[in-house]
């Protein structure tokens, strides 16, 4: 059954190495109570190991997952060794065909998106840009992290409704999010664990640094990632 009203939200995650991105994504998806969740995972297995979901490596795994209603990890490299691109395009498309199939709503969750185009001004994968463009309608929720938020693809960040930062120091990413209304001074300063979160549809700003940050109106959309 298709949901029309459905807003769907599609949340960036940014930040340098060891400063809480996972952290903050595991917390966040683990209290999300969407029906169904699948996660493009990498050689930390991070969700396996922190949150015991089934760790899967091709097709059959995934729909094992599935019958049983359980979420799922699929880590790409055994199926689709040194070519991360094509493992991602590959999930994706099962990704979205199945979930089209699924009732209720599903959240989508890629580690590293930047890796999942050769370049950020390449093209999407066909499913994933339909996912973004259409996929509210399936109710499909998306949250993607990346370390350098620079090199994400323009298509892909089009299409962000929300851009939380933990600290970054590199000219490139303080840039970009500079242009996104951000403050580099408080991105700089940010300590590991803290972070500022703007919803780009509502301009809305919320932050649990301990820095003169403070938000500019009540938290947005971000908090429909947990109902």
């Amino acid at each position: 059954k298709l949901a029309f009203a459905h807003e769907a939200v599609h949340q960036l995650i940014t930040g340098m190495s060891g400063k809480g991105k996972s952290t903050l994504t595991r917390a966040l998806v683990g209290k999300d109570k969407a029906r169904w969740k699948f996660a493009f995972d990498t050689y930390k297995k991070e969700y396996p190991r922190f949150m015991g979901w089934p760790l899967c490596i091709d097709e059959p795994a995934l729909r094992r997952a599935v019958l049983a209603g359980k979420p799922s990890a699929f880590y790409s490299a055994p199926l689709f060794p040194g070519d991360r691109i094509e493992g991602f395009n590959f999930w994706i498309r099962w990704v979205y065909q199945v979930g089209m199939q699924l009732p209720g709503r599903k959240l989508v969750i890629i580690e590293e998106i930047e890796k999942t185009t050769a370049h950020r001004n390449s093209p999407l994968a066909p499913a994933f840009s339909e996912m973004l463009d259409e996929g509210r309608a399936a109710q499909f929720d998306v949250v993607m992290i990346a370390q350098r938020v620079s090199t994400v693809s323009e298509l892909i960040r089009a299409q962000t409704t929300e851009i939380c930062t933990f600290q970054h120091v590199d000219g490139n990413q303080v840039r970009w999010l500079e242009d996104e209304g951000f403050d580099p001074a408080a991105v700089m300063r940010l300590q590991r664990g803290e972070y500022i979160w703007r919803d780009r549809e509502q301009g809305t700003e919320r932050t649990n640094a301990k820095s003169k940050t403070k938000p500019t109106r009540a938290p947005g959309r971000a908090a429909n990632a947990q109902r």
